[in-house]
């Protein structure tokens, strides 16, 4: 079983699916995807409810225990409505929508920025292309991977509202519980991507 945040595993990595296909072809192997936060996937793996899994950096995480794969980075935005003035921090009131309660991009963002917490988000919703377009809306500001804003900063319709000094991101990894990597049908995955 495979397990990964919606936004990442099904909008950024659609090649992998691609990849995945010639393997799910054969009829030899089958993949079941689930959704969740980075810690909830790495518990799922070290209990064996989870072959692999696509998180990224998780603090505290037992790492020793986890075999890690570099796939991409990602960058985050700090972005709003088109027009809007430019973020700045030690002033700035305004709303921001989050995936979670704990905005895990936003206070990576405000950390690398600002050595400081963001503000409490006003709004949070668990799927990120939504978030992107709430924030499209014009219902708050957001951090969210570049990615999921490209399309909508090319078309006009969003703005990136502050550009730190030194991009901030992510690592994104395949993780497999330690030992694990060497069994067939895991190896089968990760020598298709």
């Amino acid at each position: 079983m495979f397990g990964g945040r919606v936004d990442h595993a099904a909008a950024r990595h659609r090649q992998d699916r691609r990849h995945l296909a010639p393997l799910l072809a054969t009829g030899a192997h089958t993949v079941h995807c689930h959704i969740g936060l980075s810690p909830e996937l790495t518990e799922a793996l070290l209990d064996d409810d989870l072959d692999l899994a696509v998180v990224t950096k998780i603090e505290g995480a037992p790492t020793g225990r986890l075999y890690l794969r570099h796939l991409c980075d990602e960058e985050f935005v700090l972005i709003g409505r088109p027009g809007e003035a430019p973020y700045r921090h030690a002033r700035d009131a305004r709303p921001f929508i989050g995936y979670s309660r704990a905005i895990p991009m936003a206070r990576r963002y405000f950390r690398s920025c600002w050595d400081t917490l963001p503000p409490e988000p006003a709004l949070t919703i668990a799927d990120m292309r939504v978030a992107v377009a709430t924030v499209r809306a014009g219902a708050g500001l957001g951090v969210v991977p570049r990615y999921l804003a490209q399309a909508g900063l090319d078309a006009g319709g969003l703005a990136i509202l502050h550009t730190p000094e030194r991009p901030v991101g992510n690592a994104i990894c395949l993780a497999a519980r330690r030992g694990r990597e060497q069994l067939p049908r895991i190896q089968a995955v990760l020598a298709q991507l």
